[in-house]
């Protein structure tokens, strides 16, 4: 089999001209590139043998796909019943709503069961007329999450293949990555296999960016596609249009609602959330590419941009903006919504720097701009503490503390030898010392206090190899040594102290 590889669609200085084709290694993608870092790795996936599992969908006055969208979703499900749906309705005046066109489905499907499946559908039904934009609509789809283990949203509008739940999850575990987040622009349904398959060789890649033109203007994504894909791929970016993961990911990473009015900005700022408390995206194979986007425009008469009666929209959009731009680190050029930023913005498990540069997006340089298709790598996290608190069980440095624990031991053990050289001199030396000094007793303590010191700088160092691996049993057994060894120059000092003050006296 060949290996994945893609054909630059585009050229610029963004792939600094190249052309051709780049052949890619996936199965290296969870190592990182500094070599004293290739010993750390994510931590690996963890699947209970019973779960559920959410979906979620954001609907804005299209509820005749948006039933379909459930309809096969339940239909051709490996464990439909545990399928939990969740989906933000938008609708107004006679528009058709999504559960109705569902029922109307599945009661022709299954006619011996009055709207099967509906029990396990949730449903958030808002005026459209109200709506300021998905941000705020995909953090109330958040709220309709319960106790499901997986987590997929989506777009209101597409085909789901058979057995989509359980390939999904396979593909998912392919990442070896229990904070991945399989996510894309998913294929138009054009893209299905023979018989509602997978495709044959292709996958959905995101990893170019157009906009960011200017240091306040918001990048969007565009996608590639993938040959002869066999494993997820890593990614910079986030799509609305997939995004499949555990459900601590919604839940550590929550939606910011306060984002209103802004669709350009929203995946990259998703993509950020997650990346900085320790989440990584990854393009499906073609194997979990197993749902399609309805690409037709029949669905509604307009979208919420045109909902402009509301007073405020002007003022609350121009300080959403400026909040993301804050948030991204970009510059900031206007009032400013601060509205719960810890709440949404915690602590980072990694920097928003680092996410920029993981994305190639430069805030500061727009030249510097460079689009992250070749092969990339798993970045280590900066606080590992924040993910280890969650994940009982993990550490991140347990290949690195394997290693230096071998080299600790071993400068451990020069240490301890070259100090017991130093006691059984200093024992031999007691007589002739206290001798030779016999009238300057406070030359034998300064010569002492010398090799007090030195026994201080040997500890200082054993202990800095000792936390650098993190085995602490290592340096107590050590600082007994230590401690005895302090015990027997105290001795010393009294000694030669003692002997030089009797010389005295007989003098």
């Amino acid at each position: 089999i060949e290996p994945q590889s893609f054909v630059w669609p585009d050229t610029g200085y963004r792939n600094d001209f190249k052309t051709g084709r780049v052949f890619l290694d996936p199965l290296s993608q969870n190592t990182p590139l500094a070599p004293d870092h290739h010993g750390l790795r994510p931590p690996t996936p963890r699947i209970p043998d019973v779960f559920d599992l959410f979906l979620g969908l954001p609907a804005y006055r299209d509820g005749r796909r948006c039933g379909y969208t459930l309809f096969t979703a339940y239909s051709l499900a490996t464990h439909p019943y545990r399928v939990h749906a969740g989906v933000v309705d938008q609708t107004q005046d006679d528009d058709v709503k999504c559960l109705d066109e569902y029922c109307r489905l599945a009661n022709e499907e299954w006619p011996d069961v009055t709207c099967k499946y509906k029990e396990l559908i949730r449903v958030d039904a808002r005026d459209s007329r109200k709506s300021d934009g998905p941000i705020s609509v995909r953090a109330g789809m958040q709220k309709l999450i319960q106790d499901e283990e997986f987590c997929l949203t989506t777009d209101a509008h597409m085909q789901f293949l058979p057995h989509w739940d359980t390939e999904l999850l396979i593909d998912w575990n392919r990442t070896q990555n229990e904070m991945a987040v399989l996510s894309t622009y998913v294929f138009g349904y054009e893209k299905i296999g023979p018989n509602k398959t997978v495709p044959t060789s292709q996958s959905s890649h995101l990893c170019m960016f157009g906009g960011h033109n200017s240091f306040t203007d918001m990048p969007w994504f565009s996608r590639l596609t993938i040959e002869n894909s066999e494993l997820p791929q890593m990614s910079p970016f986030w799509g609305g249009g997939l995004s499949f993961s555990k459900c601590h990911a919604e839940k550590r990473a929550p939606i910011d609602p306060h984002m209103t009015w802004i669709f350009i900005g929203e995946e990259f700022l998703r993509a950020m959330q997650l990346w900085t408390q320790g989440y990584d995206m990854y393009s499906p194979s073609r194997y979990g590419l197993v749902l399609f986007h309805n690409e037709t425009k029949e669905h509604t008469r307009d979208n919420w941009q045109s909902n402009d009666d509301n007073r405020d929209k002007m003022t609350d959009g121009a300080q959403a903006y400026e909040r993301l731009k804050m948030v991204l680190h970009f510059e900031v050029t206007g009032p400013v919504n601060g509205k719960e930023l810890p709440k949404y913005y915690p602590r980072p498990v990694r920097s928003v720097e680092a996410f920029l540069n993981f994305t190639g997006i430069s805030p500061t340089d727009l030249q510097a701009d460079r689009w992250r298709c070749e092969q990339q790598h798993w970045v280590p996290y900066d606080a590992p503490e924040m993910v280890e608190s969650f994940l009982q069980g993990y550490r991140m440095r347990p290949a690195l503390g394997s290693v230096g624990l071998q080299e600790t031991r071993v400068a451990l053990k020069k240490l301890e030898e070259e100090n017991h050289a130093l006691l059984v001199w200093m024992d031999s030396a007691v007589g002739s010392n206290a001798t030779r000094h016999a009238d300057t007793p406070d030359g034998l303590v300064v010569e002492v206090q010398n090799l007090l010191l030195e026994l201080r700088a040997a500890s200082s160092v054993t202990a800095e190899k000792a936390q650098l691996v993190g085995d602490r049993n290592v340096l107590m057994d050590y600082t007994e040594v230590i401690a005895v060894q302090l015990v027997l120059v105290v001795a010393f000092v009294a000694v030669c102290v003692f002997r030089s003050k009797a010389i005295g006296t007989n003098k």
